[in-house]
């Protein structure tokens, strides 16, 4: 059995990987997206192809939101086994209320900045792919509907997961007090 050394730096490991692939998933999005709308300005029968933004935004909102909330749960899990084990006695914790407000103020811009690449990514790519479709209810139609659905349903999941992120930071009972983030107005507001 490792000894809690072992386990946390693992858990810490883990975190890093996370927070590396939530910032590829996001960059990817970004690339896909300005690449498929200079792809449909470049020629009118490839406007269409930019629906596909709507797809990928609901795919790397999910994806984001399942780092996201993993990294929650391992910085738990190391807060456990620093309290269990006594590890780093008069040391300060991250997961303490000293640095936990600051992580979680930085998360929230983080998490609005994601919502701002979803927007400035689908909404010229749904504008853009309106423009090719005949009135009625075609495979094109159903097409742009669905990207419309998925993008404001990664909307959707970003600010579900600032939400779960609140609920459990209020579980939370090293955070709870004054230095609570769950209780500043632009996380009730969410």
């Amino acid at each position: 059995m490792p000894d809690a050394n072992i386990k946390y730096m693992g858990a810490w490991q883990e975190i890093s990987a996370r927070i590396q692939a939530r910032d590829r998933i996001l960059l990817s999005f970004i690339a896909l997206a300005a690449t498929l709308v200079g792809i449909s300005l470049s020629r009118a029968d490839l406007a269409f192809t930019v629906v596909g933004v709507g797809y990928a935004a609901l795919a790397s909102a999910l994806l984001e939101r399942h780092h996201d909330l993993m990294m929650s749960y391992l910085g738990y899990f190391q807060k456990a086994i620093a309290e269990s084990d006594g590890l780093g006695k008069g040391t300060p914790e991250w997961r303490s209320s000293e640095f936990v407000h600051q992580a979680f103020g930085a998360r929230l811009m983080r998490d609005v900045a994601q919502l701002l690449v979803i927007a400035f990514g689908a909404v010229p790519a749904l504008y853009i792919a309106k423009k090719n479709i005949a009135p009625g209810w075609g495979y094109l139609a159903l097409m742009w509907y669905g990207s419309l659905a998925c993008s404001l349903a990664a909307f959707v999941m970003v600010v579900q997961t600032i939400r779960d992120r609140r609920r459990l930071l209020r579980k939370e009972s090293a955070v709870q007090g004054p230095h609570d983030p769950a209780r500043h107005g632009i996380w009730r507001s969410l």
